[in-house]
C-alpha cells in the first residue's frame, strides 16, 4: 500500500509518502525497495518516502520523515504515518471554531484527548493556562513537542499513552477537546470525564453515530449539547464531520442551549 499525506506551505504543497505491506507481509528486505523509494522521491512534489515496518515503526527511506504542514498562520511538524486532518482547506476554519467553542479566558486547564500531533491542543495553548495533549503514538507526541518548542510554548505537555489510562491522572480539568477514531470514545474515557466534570467538552467526530452514543451518555450525566455543526470534510462522500460543545448544565450561558452556527 502507498499512503500519501499533503504537507508543506499553502503555496507549495507536497506529498509525504508511506509504504506499507498488506496482510502482514514484510517488504523491508524486498529487492528494489531502495530504488523504488529513490524513484518516488525524485518525482515532482514528493517530500519524502518512508516505510512502515512489521512492528508498526516507521523508517525513513528517502528524505526527512518529519515534514512541516502549514495551516493558516500556524505550522505543525507531521511525522510520516501520523494521523492528520485531510481537508487542509477547511482545517483553519475548524481550528477557529474549536477555539471559539473552548471559550478560554487565560487560566484554564485543558486536555486534548486522541490529540495526534497536537493540532487542537497547540492551537488552544495561546489562550489556555495549561494544555495536556494525550496521544497513544509516541512519534506523534514527539512531533507535537517539537512544534511546541518551535513556537516557544512552554505551557503544553504531551503524554504518549492511551486516553483511557492517562485521563484519570490529569490535574484539574476545565475544558476537554476530544477527536476520537470512528469507534468514538472508549467507555472508560467517558466515565473518567464524567467523574472529572469539566465545564465543557468540545467533541470533534468523524462518525455521527458514535458521537450520538457518547453525547447521550454525557447527557445522562448532566451535560447538554450547546452547539452542534456539520462539516463536509469529505465532499462527494457519505462522510460528515461533527463538531459539538457539550456543556455541564449548571455552567451554561442562558439562551445558548442547542444553538449551532
Amino acid at each position: 500500500l502507498l499512503h500519501a499525506q499533503v504537507v508543506g506551505p499553502a503555496a507549495d504543497r507536497r506529498l509525504q509518502l508511506l509504504l506499507e505491506a498488506v496482510d502482514g507481509l514484510a517488504i523491508d528486505a524486498a529487492p528494489g525497495l531502495a530504488d523504488t523509494a529513490a524513484a518516488l522521491v525524485a518525482q515532482r512534489g514528493v517530500e519524502s518516502v518512508s516505510l512502515r515496518e512489521p512492528d508498526g515503526g516507521v523508517r525513513a527511506l528517502q528524505g526527512d520523515p518529519f515534514a512541516t504542514v502549514e495551516i493558516g498562520d500556524l505550522d505543525f511538524l507531521l511525522p510520516a504515518g501520523a494521523f492528520f486532518q485531510s481537508n487542509l482547506q477547511l482545517l483553519p476554519d475548524l481550528l477557529a471554531r474549536v477555539r471559539r467553542l473552548a471559550g478560554l479566558a487565560g487560566g484554564e486547564e485543558v486536555a486534548d484527548l486522541y490529540g495526534g500531533v497536537g493540532v487542537f491542543g497547540l492551537a488552544l495553548s495561546e489562550a489556555a493556562g495549561h494544555v495536556t495533549v494525550i496521544e497513544i503514538e509516541p512519534v506523534a507526541s514527539e512531533a507535537g513537542r517539537r512544534t511546541a518548542a518551535r513556537w516557544g510554548r512552554r505551557n503544553v505537555d504531551f503524554v504518549a499513552a492511551p486516553a483511557e489510562e492517562a485521563v484519570a491522572d490529569l490535574p484539574r480539568l476545565d475544558r476537554v477537546v476530544v477527536d476520537p477514531p470512528r469507534t468514538g470514545l472508549d467507555r472508560r474515557v467517558v466515565e473518567a470525564l464524567i467523574t472529572r466534570a469539566p465545564e465543557a467538552i468540545v467533541y470533534v467526530s468523524c462518525n455521527p453515530a458514535t458521537f450520538a452514543r457518547d453525547a447521550a451518555a454525557f447527557a445522562r450525566a448532566g451535560y447538554a449539547v450547546e452547539h452542534l455543526s456539520l462539516w463536509d470534510f469529505y465532499p462527494q462522500t457519505v462522510h460528515i464531520e461533527v463538531v459539538a460543545r457539550l456543556t455541564r448544565v449548571g455552567s451554561m450561558v442562558p439562551g445558548e442551549r442547542g444553538r449551532g452556527s
